[in-house]
C-alpha cells in the first residue's frame, strides 16, 4: 500500500494560508494517552490513503497537481488543515489530536479528510481572503462539507455489503434517527449520517454552542449572506446529510464560476439555508 505522506520539514515551506476544519481551540489529546476509538497511527494513516487512492488520479488528470498528506500524528491539536505548498500541490495536516478525540470515529475521520479535500475541489462559493474582499482558492467551509458528502465519501463508501455490515453496529435510537433522514435500507446513506453525527458532536466540544447535533433536528437559522466562517454544529449536520442525499449529482464535480453545477436544489438535498444564500 503506498502512501503520499510527508513529514513537516518537508512541508514548512507551504505557501499559501491553510483552512482549519475547526476554530482554533485548546482541546488537546497526547499521543502518549491511549484512545478508545481504534484509531491507531498506522490505522491514521490508512483511512488518508483511502481518499487518495479515491482522488489522486482526479487530481492529477483535472488539475494536474499531486494530492499530499502532511503526518501530523504527534500533534495534540483537535483540528485539520488544507493548504498548497509552492507547487500549488493540495496539501492535506489532519492533526492527531482530532483522531484521538473520545467522538471520533474511523468513518468520522473519513468525513474530516474529505472536507479538506472539499476546500480544494468543492468550486464555488469560495472563501474570501482574509480582510481584503478578494476570493481565496479555497471553498467555504460549508461547501466544503457538502462536498464532503455529496462527493467523496459516496466514492469511497461503494461496498454495500460493508456498508451493512458496519450499520449493524450503530445505536438503535440513532439508526432510527438515520433511517427517518435516509430510508431503512440506505446503508451508505446511514453510514454517512453516523460519521456526520459523530464529526458534529467533535465540533460541538469545542465550544458553547445553544442546539447540540441531532439527526432529529434542523438548524433554523436563515443566513443573509454566505458564511464564510465555521456554520454551527447542527448546520454542519444538515449539510451533511443533505449532501448525501443529493444522489443524483454525486459524479457531478463542482464549478469554480457557477454553484448550480453538480448541487441540488430542494428540502434535504440542498445546501441548507444557515450557512448557504443564493
Amino acid at each position: 500500500m503506498k502512501y503520499f505522506f510527508l513529514f513537516a520539514a518537508l512541508i514548512s515551506s507551504t505557501a499559501f494560508a491553510s483552512n482549519g476544519c475547526f476554530p482554533e481551540n485548546h482541546l488537546r489529546y497526547s499521543p502518549y494517552e491511549k484512545s478508545n476509538n481504534g484509531i491507531t497511527h498506522f490505522k491514521f494513516q490508512e483511512l488518508q490513503n483511502q481518499v487518495l487512492a479515491a482522488f489522486e488520479k482526479v487530481i492529477q488528470g483535472e488539475y494536474g497537481k499531486t494530492l499530499i498528506f502532511e503526518d501530523a500524528w504527534d500533534s495534540d491539536k483537535v483540528n485539520a488543515y488544507c493548504t498548497r505548498d509552492l507547487n500549488n500541490n493540495p496539501v492535506i495536516k489532519i492533526m492527531g489530536g482530532m483522531a484521538r478525540h473520545p467522538e471520533m470515529t474511523r468513518d468520522g475521520l473519513l468525513l474530516i479528510v474529505c472536507h479538506e479535500l472539499g476546500h480544494y475541489m468543492g468550486g464555488t462559493p469560495k472563501a474570501l481572503r482574509g480582510n481584503s474582499g478578494k476570493l481565496s482558492w479555497s471553498s467555504v467551509e460549508g461547501q466544503a462539507d457538502y462536498f464532503a458528502t455529496s462527493k467523496c465519501l459516496p466514492k469511497i463508501f461503494k461496498n454495500q455489503s460493508e456498508n451493512r455490515e458496519i450499520i449493524k453496529s450503530v445505536p438503535g435510537k440513532n439508526l432510527r434517527k438515520a433511517q427517518s433522514k435516509c430510508g431503512k435500507e440506505d446503508a451508505q446513506c446511514i453510514r454517512v449520517a453516523m460519521a456526520s453525527l459523530a464529526v458534529s458532536k467533535v465540533f460541538h466540544s469545542l465550544g458553547e454552542f445553544e442546539q447540540y447535533p441531532d439527526l432529529d433536528k434542523n438548524d433554523q437559522t436563515v443566513a443573509y449572506v454566505i458564511e464564510d466562517g465555521h456554520p454551527s454544529p447542527q448546520c454542519r449536520l444538515d449539510t451533511f446529510l443533505n449532501g448525501i442525499n443529493c444522489k443524483s449529482k454525486h459524479e457531478v464535480m463542482f464549478d469554480l464560476k457557477d454553484p448550480t453545477i453538480g448541487a441540488c436544489e430542494g428540502d434535504r438535498a440542498n445546501r441548507p439555508k444557515c450557512w448557504y444564500r443564493p
